[in-house]
Order: structure tokens, then C-alpha cells, then sequence
């Protein structure tokens, strides 16, 4: 095979990789984005119940209050208790959103940096073996370079393509460049 073609493919290889490696981290995002929301509206759901069910004893005690007492003590009794439920529930409706926020940021932290990682492990290889075929070395030193390098660029795709994690076949793909190329792809 022409070395040119060669690169070529192997460029187009990679380009894949990230794509699918950016596709997946998206999936991990929006995974986690539904996770937080689901988790969110189910504490809303549960809180909406509780609040229901304590405005509902509030209702039940207002009517026992209206009974024995005068319409102005009942009415500031309500008056009280809706403020407390008010409150607790802006309280509550900040703690949710900052728990909410924290997530998301985190997630996205921890997918840009897997990202970046992905990025700059997997274009080493490509910009030695251009350094390796603009050095002067034999065709048989860059056949056997660039037929290390599809290797393990294989290997990696089966990875990813499994779920694996990525780090081990990244870790082979710059061992195998620097014993087959001598060093020159790194």
C-alpha cells in the first residue's frame, strides 16, 4: 500500500474515533442530565405530596380552630403556616437547583476532560508517523510503523466499540510506535 493512502486511512480512522468517542460522551451527558431530572421531579413529586398533605392538616385544623375561636385567629393561623409551607418550599426549591447545577458541571467536567485526554492521546501517533515519513527511513522501517500503528488502532476501535475503556489500548498504540519506528513515533 502506498504510505500516503496509508496515512490517509488512518487518519480517517481516528477522525471516527473522535466522533464516536464524542458521541458517546454526548450520550453520558444527556444520560445524565434525564438521571438528574428524573431524581428532581420525583423529590418535587414527593414534596408536592408532603406539602398537600400538610395543607391539608392545616385545612382540618382551621375548621376545628374556627369552632372554638374567633374568624381573626383563624385566619392569622393560616396566614402563618401558609408563610412557613412558602418558605420551606423557595428553601428547598434553591437547595434542588444548586444540587442541580453542581451535577451538570461536574458531569461536564469530567467528559470534557476524558475528551481532551482522547484528543491528545490519539494525535501523537498521527503527527510522528508524518515525522517518521518525512525522515528518510527505509520503506520497510515506515511499512512496519504504520502496520504497528493500524494495529493498534484496531485494537482501539474494538475497544471503544465494546465499552472498554480506551487508556490501555492508547498506552499499546504509543508503545508499539516507539518499537517498531525507533523511536520516532511517540
Amino acid at each position: 500500500l502506498d504510505l500516503g493512502q496509508e496515512a490517509s486511512r488512518l487518519a480517517r480512522v481516528l477522525a471516527s474515533l473522535q466522533a464516536a468517542r464524542v458521541t458517546e460522551l454526548t450520550g453520558r451527558l444527556d444520560d445524565a442530565r434525564d438521571k438528574l431530572i428524573q431524581r428532581s421531579l420525583g423529590r418535587a413529586r414527593e414534596e408536592v405530596r408532603r406539602l398537600q398533605q400538610s395543607r391539608q392538616a392545616v385545612e382540618a385544623e382551621r375548621r376545628a380552630s374556627a369552632q372554638q375561636a374567633s374568624q381573626l385567629q383563624v385566619l392569622a393561623r393560616i396566614s402563618e403556616v401558609q408563610e412557613a409551607v412558602s418558605d420551606q418550599v423557595n428553601t428547598q426549591a434553591q437547595d434542588l437547583e444548586g444540587e442541580a447545577c453542581s451535577a451538570v458541571a461536574a458531569a461536564v467536567g469530567t467528559l470534557y476532560e476524558d475528551l481532551r485526554e482522547s484528543l491528545d492521546s490519539s494525535t501523537k501517533p498521527l503527527a510522528n508517523l508524518e515525522a517518521l515519513m518525512q525522515s528518510g527511513q527505509s520503506p520497510k522501517q515506515r511499512s512496519q510503523a504504520s502496520n504497528s500503528l493500524a494495529s493498534n488502532l484496531l485494537a482501539l476501535e474494538g475497544a471503544r466499540a465494546e465499552g472498554r475503556t480506551l487508556a490501555a489500548e492508547l498506552a499499546a498504540l504509543q508503545e508499539a510506535g516507539m518499537a517498531d519506528a525507533g523511536g520516532f513515533v511517540t
